[in-house]
């Protein structure tokens, strides 16, 4: 191996890969066993290329690593074995049960609310979804949350998102654009077919990805750092063969870097030019022993290519920017770059032992469904280190359980072999509903000719409400599939149901669209279901305003089944929802031009939304302002009504506007602008003022 122009690079792009074609392939097949290629045999790859001349270029290049690829790719994982697999290549090396997210670096169990992100999109493959064999193969599928998973759609790589592409950097992590980058590099070595081109956008049926200009960039300026190691690493375990490009970064430019003006600026630019500056960040750090803290290196004006180096072993390692502390102390991390050793960049990490954890404040959410994950905010966790430093370590903190089960009332915080404890918490079953053709309600083969509502039991309990619109169907064709018409087919909610995701296994897929609060929702690809020729999508709903329509003109949509995680009755995960209000003052009197403040209080203290509304029955008797502050225009009486916007409860303040007619303010708390003397009560008391209006308050 050539180590002397290998570049570690740091980057975070996602991507969807579908690479490799059956005439390509040939014979492989896929297995659910590693070919026997031990981790430390993949670790060494000083012989895995010796069949590449270093000095190609181009085409020929390409070429030799496609046939190298194709001759060491024994068998593949298979797109549905990957969840199993996932564990040799993107496990947290923190807690070895979880996998690592693509896109946010996020750590989760792969069960929760996971599921597989095709780097190189399907659609955009040379056979499409279930049919390219590069959608088998582990190298091009990612891990990735499901909350993060629908927002790339099959959008090209873009730095910054320009001209309708995407950035790998949206949760924040520039590192995976180096990662992404790579991957999309390797699939088109895999399957010659597919091509990088310097475009934002292009037609699916072109079989290319881009933009090949940012894709170079990326590569030279976020090096390979240790969890792409590991993955190739864990993948040449699982299939014998390895992404080149994280063991050789400058193939990429040797390939692809004489396209355009462009690119050759770009790897002549960042590749074997000397840069002018490192930056380390962040530049000072305190960690505890065992912890690790991820360094970013920026290069300006040249190549990342950097050699790592820690001022005392003792107190923390290095390995291509991970450092881990060891004991207490202070150490300094040198990154130097390997083209010309006067440039570098230094970072501080301090070690120092926990003491002990306090926690302040209370968390904003309190009521979960099982299989959500603790969310901290409105927590404050204060680190005591030994030295008598305190510093707030909310973000570090690893609470369990994770995810949260039923009926868990407590949860612990763990940092630096410490641990504080969060009461309150509850925790209830996560309920599913899932649809098929016998409890779908719909019992005639012609189109309905109004809106039926179904009721379902849900699991565990309770019902849950469907509304087949005009033009729903089931079709008796198939005896175990049911569906919406071509163009007017449509299902929406029945009742407030709070819909976290809908899940849907449909026959093939023609034109459906799901939309949530009025915007379309991108779904993400599952594995296959239920049918031989079964597209299976989740779509994050995480509302009760959905609906699903079939708005093809030629085809009916048909679904094997649809399962809905739901919140009864409205409540979203984590929601505390409005039980009641009051106000300050429920009958008043007040003078023309005078003025008072009614404020809400909306219970519990606690509530998600607290938003209210105020109204007044009379505008020209008297006005009232978003924010209580009542104001006298005329004589008369007027009632104020004040809305809670989750619930729509209300509580009312009876007002009766008078002149002053010489009488003097009463100053106890009312700003003056309460009249208080005998004749305007004598003259409340003669229009029976208490009785003017009774109504019920929700």
């Amino acid at each position: 191996m050539k180590n002397s122009k290998i570049m570690r690079f740091s980057s975070v792009l996602f991507l969807t890969v579908g690479c490799l074609t059956a005439s390509i392939l040939g014979g492989i097949k896929s297995n659910n066993e590693p070919i026997g290629t031990s981790v430390s045999a993949a670790s060494d790859v000083s012989s895995y290329y010796s069949s590449i001349n270093s000095s190609e270029t181009g085409t020929t290049l390409l070429n030799s690593l496609n046939k190298l690829n194709t001759a060491k790719l024994t068998r593949r994982v298979g797109y549905g074995s990957m969840p199993s697999k996932f564990s040799y290549t993107d496990y947290d090396p923190k807690n070895k049960s979880n996998v690592i997210s693509f896109y946010s670096g996020n750590s989760a169990k792969y069960s929760n609310n996971m599921n597989r992100e095709h780097t190189w999109p399907a659609s955009r493959t040379v056979l499409g979804r279930n049919k390219d064999p590069l959608e088998d193969d582990i190298h091009m599928v990612r891990p990735t949350l499901t909350t993060e998973n629908g927002q790339r759609g099959n959008s090209f790589f873009t730095e910054n998102s320009v001209g309708g592409g995407w950035d790998p950097n949206t949760f924040k992590v520039d590192s995976y654009r180096g990662d992404a980058a790579r991957i999309i590099f390797y699939c088109a070595i895999a399957d010659t077919q597919l091509k990088v081109v310097d475009k934002t956008t292009d037609s699916a049926s072109n079989h290319t990805m881009g933009k090949l200009s940012d894709l170079l960039k990326w590569n030279l300026v976020y090096p390979v750092l240790e969890r792409e190691q590991n993955r190739n690493d864990g993948a040449q375990t699982l299939q014998g063969n390895r992404n080149p490009f994280i063991d050789h970064p400058e193939y990429a430019c040797q390939i692809w870097g004489d396209t355009n003006a462009t690119t050759k600026d770009i790897c002549r630019k960042y590749g074997n030019v000397a840069p002018t500056k490192f930056e380390l960040t962040p530049s000072e750090s305190t960690i505890t022993i065992n912890e690790e803290v991820e360094l970013s290196l920026k290069a300006t004006g040249g190549s990342a290519s950097a050699t790592w180096s820690t001022s005392d072993k003792s107190i923390v390692t290095v390995n291509n920017g991970i450092v881990k502390g060891v004991k207490e102390g202070t150490a300094t991390i040198t990154a130097t770059s390997t083209i010309d050793s006067s440039v570098k960049a230094t970072a501080t990490i301090n070690v120092k032992s926990v003491a002990s954890l306090q926690a302040s404040g209370s968390p904003v959410i309190k009521n979960y469904s099982a299989g959500y994950q603790f969310d901290p905010t409105g927590l404050v966790i204060k680190a005591t280190f030994s030295d008598g430093a305190t510093d707030t370590v909310t973000s570090k903190v690893v609470w369990t359980p994770n995810p949260l089960t039923e009926g868990t009332t407590s949860v612990t915080g763990s940092y630096g072999g410490k641990t504080v404890t969060i009461n309150g918490i509850s925790v209830t079953a996560k309920y599913t509903v899932t649809i098929n053709r016998s409890n779908c309600g719909i019992g005639s083969t012609s189109g309905l000719t109004e809106a039926k509502v179904v009721t379902y039991n849900m699991n565990p309990s309770g019902t849950f409400k469907l509304k087949w619109g005009i033009g729903s169907f089931e079709n008796e064709k198939y005896n175990t599939e049911f569906g919406l018409t071509k163009s007017t087919g449509v299902l929406e909610p029945g009742d407030d149901s709070f819909v976290t995701s809908i899940t849907l296994d449909m026959y093939l897929s023609q034109s459906v669209t799901v939309t949530a609060d009025g915007k379309e929702v991108v779904g993400t690809d599952l594995q296959s279901g239920s049918g031989k020729s079964s597209t299976v999508k989740k779509f994050m709903i995480n509302s009760s305003n959905w609906k699903i329509e079939n708005k093809n003109g030629t085809y009916a949509q048909n679904f094997y089944s649809l399962t809905f995680d739901i919140n009864p009755n409205g409540t979203k995960p984590g929601e505390i929802k409005v039980t009641g209000v009051t106000l300050n003052a429920s009958q008043l009197a007040i003078k023309v031009g005078g003025t008072f403040k009614l404020i809400a209080t909306v219970t519990p203290s606690d509530a998600t939304n607290k938003a209210v509304t105020f109204s007044s029955s009379d505008e020209g008797i008297a006005t009232v302002d978003e924010n209580g502050v009542v104001t006298g225009i005329n004589t008369g009486l007027v009632i104020i009504t004040v809305t809670t916007t989750d619930g729509g409860f209300t509580a009312t303040c009876d007002i009766a506007v008078m002149k002053d007619g010489g009488t003097k303010p009463n100053k106890g708390g009312c700003g003056g602008s309460i009249i208080a003397s005998s004749a305007i009560i004598s003259s409340l008391s003669l229009l029976g003022f208490a009785l003017l209006i009774k109504r019920k308050r929700k």
